[in-house]
């Protein structure tokens, strides 16, 4: 079918079921919803809910020592009890009170309300300054209901699973469909339905969990899959995948209806169009942002455990680029599990299985290292994990010591078809980024930071991205972060490779990066690469930036080439970490302290080198503000002209 002709057909969809909604809110009438049986047989339902993880009564007492096993009861109650008692943490204010009652259309930071009324009538985005809809999205995720359902696993206390019924219901109740600003994104909607359907294992062999409730649940389950199947996102991209992966699973409690199996078949084949467009042959995902690909792994799993459950086969692609996910991943990672901030961050998890701490980025691989028999995962992995237990029963757990522990080898990785490239030894961990700005989709979670890098060292950020703070809550802080002047790379003449355009949008982007050279070997890594972004001048200027890491001597040298014909002015940025204690010994030289120590010298035959170090703001975490300091060195010159950056490591 031709592209105009499906979204033709899909806009006629969408318009269709439109129309029913806005019947249905202004009437006060139901929405028709497809033809679904209640159930009568509850112990049937509950002995074959496609997600449990404990197949039967007999079986709480075994799956509860094997929880305990791998997180502290204290730990698990804290969570459970804060979800109890209506707390909640908030990425920019941390755990605050929600009070008696939830107020779900609500930012608790701001103290900004959300009217009700249909997504597509209100504009939901027109808010004051300081008020972040992620706020109320995250809330209406639904996580609180995995953190009582360990709770309760833990424990035994019903009063758990009393609360998991009163959430749940008060939600459906104070969100009507299609009508609060919790309906207003797909993919956060997606997130909402995979924590309702993977929190009813915990509680299902509760007395309180009864034909009623599950009736209900199933019905709740049904509306959320009309609204995602009928607003699936438009640009295919990250949230495309989420949904599909929410489909899947609705698709799987839905089975005994029709809908149920149309839902099934609409998921597997959006499956397969998303292994092949959102993630390159290496298994590395398009998405212009490498702190969401932990979460795009986790969805993958989803689909894959979902099909599996019914015998249904994903294609041989499907599975070796699924398999490839993790040892991309693994090659991300650094010595404390985290990962470079490339790229626009994901606030919280799909489903808060396991507690994030040292797993928050690495808790994939788990399941890699179980289900696949990748026993080098066990480096990140030591130990089974809630995910192994929840997804993988708990044979999977029991065998997971027994997985052979092979060597990980910290080796240099060139993901050339994606743009990622892993320069390392022992000691350094050098992420860059020489992908395109856009994507082949039309939201990028990428910023303007083409050629820029990261490097760790010895346990520690020393140079680094500046992060995302928040995607609506102010709008300039959100430019300043996605800017090219917010990233270790190099511009000219003060302007931006790619034009930004609103929250997640760029105009047309012309840098078309070019991998001249790459080398690895035990002693040193080579990276060339070059982009022309600023060839829309009126005279041309084409960048290359060519990356040498001497292992041997911990020295990065970064010569920045500018090719063309008239005098320009060239910008490099050196971002570090807050942690860091910089200081100007000279023009060209810079050292820094604390915890390491080194320094960074720039070498060029310009006749104008003018380098300073000033303050920059700088976002540890989504939500969070700060400032931090940059290096920053301009070279004005007649082109072509070179620029060295000597990163030296003590």
């Amino acid at each position: 079918m031709r592209l105009l002709e499906r979204l033709s057909i899909l806009n006629f969809k969408k318009t269709l079921f439109r129309r029913d909604a806005e019947l249905s809110f202004y009437s006060g009438n139901p929405f028709p919803l497809p033809a679904m049986a209640d159930v009568k047989d509850i112990s049937n339902f509950k002995y074959n809910y496609p997600f449990n993880f404990i197949s039967g009564l007999d079986e709480i007492t075994v799956v509860r020592e094997l929880l305990l096993g791998m997180e502290s009861r204290s730990d698990i109650i804290s969570d459970a009890e804060s979800a109890f008692g209506n707390f909640f943490d908030f990425p920019s204010s941390g755990k605050l009170p929600l009070g008696e009652r939830i107020r779900w259309n609500y930012d608790y930071t701001s103290g900004y309300e959300w009217k009700a009324g249909l997504c597509w009538k209100q504009d939901h985005f027109d808010f004051p300054k300081g008020t972040d809809i992620v706020n109320p999205w995250l809330m209406g995720r639904l996580n609180q209901l995995v953190l009582l359902g360990k709770g309760y696993l833990a424990s035994g206390d019903e009063k758990y699973t009393e609360k998991y019924k009163q959430l749940l219901e008060q939600f459906i109740d104070e969100n009507p469909f299609c009508a609060s600003v919790n309906w207003q994104d797909t993919a956060e909607v997606s997130i909402r339905l995979l924590n309702i359907i993977f929190s009813l294992p915990f509680f299902i062999w509760s007395e309180k969990t009864d034909s009623g409730f599950i009736n209900s649940l199933r019905k709740w389950v049904l509306i959320h899959s009309v609204f995602i199947e009928n607003n699936l996102p438009a640009d295919k991209g990250y949230g495309y995948l989420i949904s599909t992966a929410a489909l899947a699973a609705s698709g799987l409690i839905l089975k005994d209806s029709r809908y149920g199996e149309r839902l099934l078949h609409i998921s597997h084949s959006s499956t397969e169009e998303i292994i092949r467009k959102q993630f390159s042959a290496e298994g590395v995902a398009k998405v212009g942002s490498i702190l969401f690909f932990p979460h795009m792994i986790e969805a993958l799993f989803i689909l894959k455990s979902s099909f599996g459950k019914i015998n249904i086969d994903l294609s041989k692609l499907f599975e070796e680029k699924y398999a490839k996910t993790f040892n991309v991943l693994a090659s991300m990672l650094r010595d404390d599990n985290s990962i470079a901030a490339i790229g626009d961050e994901f606030a919280g998890r799909l489903i808060p299985l396991c507690r994030a701490g040292s797993l928050k980025y690495s808790f994939p691989l788990a399941l890699g290292c179980a289900g696949l028999d990748k026993g080098f995962l066990k480096h990140f992995v030591p130990s089974p994990t809630m995910d192994v237990l929840f997804y993988l029963g708990k044979d999977a757990v029991a065998e997971y010591d027994s997985i052979p522990e092979r060597d990980y080898q910290k080796i240099s990785y060139g993901y050339a078809d994606s743009g990622i490239f892993i320069l390392r030894n022992n000691d350094i961990h050098i992420t860059v980024d020489v992908s395109e700005i856009g994507s082949d989709f039309s939201k990028t979670a990428g910023h303007n930071d083409i050629l820029s890098f990261e490097l760790y060292y010895k346990g520690h950020k020393i140079i680094t991205d500046p992060g995302t703070y928040s995607f609506y809550s102010d709008n300039l802080v959100r430019y300043k972060l996605r800017s090219v002047k917010s990233h270790n790379s190099i511009y000219i003449d003060d302007e931006e490779p790619v034009e930004l355009e609103g929250v997640f949008n760029i105009k047309e982007d012309l840098t078309k990066p070019k991998i001249t050279e790459w080398h690895s070997d035990e002693h040193e890594d080579i990276l060339s690469v070059q982009h022309y972004a600023y060839a829309r001048f009126i005279d041309p200027v084409i960048i290359k930036r060519i990356f040498r890491l001497k292992k041997e001597t911990n020295k990065l040298t970064i010569r920045d080439e500018l090719f063309g014909g008239s005098t320009h002015r060239a910008f490099i940025n050196l971002i570090f970490d807050p942690g860091i204690i910089l200081i100007k010994d000279d023009n060209s030289r810079f050292i820094f302290s604390d915890p390491v120590k080194g320094e960074v010298l720039f070498h060029t035959p310009a006749d104008v080198l003018i380098c300073s170090v000033q303050d920059t703001l700088f976002s540890g975490s989504y939500g969070s503000l700060s400032e931090t300091k940059k290096i920053t060195a301009a070279v004005s010159a007649k082109l072509p002209v070179h620029i060295t950056t000597e990163i030296i490591l003590a």
